[in-house]
């Protein structure tokens, strides 16, 4: 027996139509309304039940996983979330009241962007980490294009589940496919990591440090000496067989953290992220000289908030979602920058910087014309090492303003003042064996200012002259500050025109923070 939709009710009507999914419910929509004959044959209830609210909410709590900010179920309203920069849709939500459908249009509009096929990837890909991978690429391609130009595609999964190179989460988590979050799937299915170099071939690149394939991470880095970092974004057919080798290194890692994946890496095997492919946990793997010995940090301290979020269950309590979206506002803010990792490389070793350039964990002063910039990254695959820290000078003003054309560091005295113990002092000549002659351009390499020959290339290099070290682990608690003095002469130390002057280094935090990178 055929019935009409006019004649199943508004109950069973809408019954029938929620198994739609969303862009069917978009077609649905634009058939009944280009219909000039909607009135009376049935496309009326079809028009209204396209634009209802009820069937709209109805979509997202159970495709994206948001809530409902009303219980009124004919007036459902969910909160849009950020507007993403340069999104049209987004302007035009952010002046309207946001209806169900219209937050699906926000996310159809990135989907598109991002190239995704929307029938296939629209139950896999929740509203937050579609747009933070949106807002990533929009990042990288305007600040970073070579990081850009590494991003690969989605991944390309067959309706069967599975994708090029072997089964999809079956094999790569080792479980069946439902325990497998669905935040960890969204993340590779927007971005299948980054076509950098295959980290488990044997490469000249790997023991070439000038080579600038190995700065390209998405996820930063930092060097201080011989420890240099820069953590690329793996594709998903290589996290299976780097996760082998991590696990044939470190049988406990495998014992204790099953469900763990290597999921960015640095060349050279510097640091390795893992990520629980279950619970959506990021860590860091803490190496240790005994097999048996070694650990992972979790890199996401702290519980979420969930005061005035539109979403719910895992979504809204996801580490791995709070992880990248930190991390993406971060780089928005312009706490880290695209800068060179290893400064005695230069322009060849540029890529994200992990040093905070502002915020609480940068400090700044101003001492005769000298300015000085400081802030600590704590290294999570080093506990020993406790935290690297970069220090930054360059002059300010007019050498009238300063009494002087150029300066020249002489030596240094630290205080690392641990919270609850007395501070530790620390004085010597120069830093990490440099005694940077500063002037208007920057500084300058020669024999005077560098000795030891650490930079490959003598003469005038561009502002500012950066100095990076470790200042070792904090024996009882886990924050304190960093600070001190530099004494200046004013021409060089050879040629003094002038009498010294401490130059104060503002103190900067020492802390393990609720995000680690």
């Amino acid at each position: 027996m055929t019935v009409s939709l006019p004649n199943l009710g508004h109950d069973a009507a809408f019954v029938l139509l929620s198994y739609l999914l969303p862009c069917d419910t978009s077609r649905l929509q634009a058939v009944a309304s280009a219909s000039g004959r909607a009135r009376g044959n049935g496309l009326e209830q079809l028009l209204e039940f396209s634009f209802s609210n009820r069937l709209w909410s109805l979509h997202l709590a159970r495709d994206f996983h948001m809530k409902c900010t009303t219980t009124d179920a004919s007036s459902h309203s969910f909160p849009l979330p950020p507007p993403v920069k340069g999104c049209e849709t987004s302007k035009q939500l952010e002046r309207n009241q946001y209806r169900p459908r219209d937050t699906y249009a926000a996310w159809h509009a990135a989907a598109r962007e991002l190239r995704l096929d929307m029938a296939k990837d629209e139950h896999r890909i929740p509203w937050p980490m579609l747009s933070i991978w949106l807002r990533l690429r929009r990042w990288a391609a305007e600040h970073a294009p070579q990081i850009a130009a590494t991003l690969r595609g989605p991944l390309v999964v067959c309706e069967s589940g599975s994708a090029a190179g072997g089964a999809f989460f079956e094999e790569f988590s080792g479980k069946q496919t439902e325990n497998v979050s669905a935040m960890v799937r969204a993340f590779w299915a927007v971005c299948d990591g980054q076509s950098t170099f295959d980290p488990l071939v044997t490469d000249d690149r790997f023991d070439d440090p000038t080579h600038p394939q190995g700065y390209l991470g998405l996820f930063g880095g930092y060097a201080a000496y011989n420890h240099s970092v820069s953590m690329h974004f793996l594709p998903l057919h290589s996290v299976r067989m780097l996760t082998q080798n991590i696990w044939d290194d470190f049988p406990c890692i495998k014992a204790r953290f099953p469900s763990c994946r290597v999921f960015a890496h640095s060349p050279g095997f510097a640091k390795f992220l893992l990520l629980d492919v279950c619970d959506g946990n990021v860590y860091s793997l803490q190496r240790a000289r005994r097999r048996d010995s070694a650990a992972l940090q979790p890199c996401v301290l702290g519980e979420p908030t969930s005061d005035g979020s539109p979403y719910e269950g895992e979504v809204a309590s996801c580490p791995l979602l709070r992880w990248l979206t930190e991390f993406v506002e971060r780089l928005e803010a312009g706490v880290y920058c695209v800068k060179a990792l290893r400064p005695e490389i230069g322009l060849p070793s540029l890529g994200i910087n992990l040093f905070p350039q502002c915020g609480p964990s940068y400090s700044r002063a101003v001492t005769r014309g000298v300015e000085v910039c400081a802030s600590a990254i704590y290294m999570a695959e080093c506990p020993r090492q406790g935290w690297t820290y970069s220090i930054r000078f360059r002059l300010q003003g007019t050498a009238e303003e300063r009494g002087f054309q150029t300066c020249q560091l002489q030596s240094r005295r630290w205080i690392i003042a641990e919270e609850g113990a007395e501070p530790e002092h620390v004085e010597g000549d120069g830093v990490i064996g440099l005694f940077p002659l500063l002037n208007d351009a920057g500084w300058v390499v020669n024999q005077s200012s560098d000795p030891h020959g650490q930079y490959r290339h003598v003469g005038q290099q561009p502002a500012p002259f950066v100095y990076q070290s470790c200042s070792g682990r904090f024996r009882q608690g886990r924050r304190g500050t960093f600070g001190g003095e530099v004494l200046f002469v004013p021409g060089t130390i050879r040629k003094p025109t002038g009498a010294p002057f401490a130059v104060r280094v503002e103190p900067f935090p020492l802390e393990i923070g609720q995000f680690l990178y």
